[in-house]
């Protein structure tokens, strides 16, 4: 709501647009990798969607480039 605040101010919101986008990554991974943890060796099997919302979660995660910073 920060970010969403000093944009509507009209301020740079750089930094915490940054922070929300790395945040973002970080718990979709986490999230993504508790459920394959769930499921057990299900997780890994195309025929459920668990296998492409981690694999998503890492891709969004690693192209993104917020981690890097």
């Amino acid at each position: 709501w920060e970010a969403a605040w000093l944009l509507d101010q009209g301020q740079d919101a750089t930094h915490e647009i940054t922070v929300m986008k790395h945040f973002i990554d970080e718990m979709a991974v986490r999230v993504a990798d508790q459920g394959l943890q769930t499921l057990g060796g299900y997780g890994y099997i195309r025929e459920y969607p668990m296998e492409l919302w981690l694999r998503n979660a890492r891709g969004f995660a690693t192209f993104d480039g917020v981690a890097m910073v």
